[in-house]
């Protein structure tokens, strides 16, 4: 996940295995994203 833009290009890349939640209560949505039932092929 790429976060903080600035000036047309990201400033920050986060890489997360997969089932982890994504943490972005530092940002404007404010919540943490569960991704342990995402579809995987």
């Amino acid at each position: 996940m790429f976060t903080l833009p600035k000036d047309g290009e990201y400033r920050n890349e986060l890489t997360l295995d997969f089932g982890d939640p994504v943490d972005l209560t530092g940002t404007v949505v404010g919540l943490v994203l569960t991704t342990d039932q995402f579809p995987r092929d």
